[in-house]
C-alpha cells in the first residue's frame, strides 16, 4: 500500500491513504466525504486491516487518456488494471 491508494476499512468505509510508516506496515487514512458509515478513526491502521480498492493516479490517468490511441493499455501498464480486488 502506498499514499494515494483508495482503501476499504473493516467497517466498510472508503478512504484515501495519506501517508505510510513502519516500512509500509501502517497507513494513515482520510475518509472520502460521506464514506465512513461506522464512524471509524482516521489514525494509523495496520495495512493488513485495509483492502486496496483503487488508486488516485490510475483514476486520473484513466479519466484523461485519449480513446483513439493506446491510452487505456498505457494506463493499465503503468498503474494496473481497473480490477484490483
Amino acid at each position: 500500500m502506498k499514499p494515494l491508494d483508495i482503501v476499504r476499512t473493516p467497517g466498510g468505509g472508503i478512504a484515501l491513504i495519506t501517508e505510510t510508516n513502519d516500512e509500509g506496515g501502517q497507513a494513515r487514512i482520510s475518509y472520502i466525504r460521506g464514506c465512513n458509515p461506522k464512524h471509524e478513526y482516521n489514525a494509523w491502521w495496520r495495512t493488513n486491516q485495509l483492502t486496496v480498492v483503487d488508486n488516485l493516479p490510475r483514476l486520473l490517468a484513466g479519466a484523461m487518456y485519449n480513446g483513439f490511441g493506446r491510452g487505456q493499455s498505457d494506463v493499465e501498464h503503468f498503474f494496473g488494471s481497473t480490477n484490483t480486488e
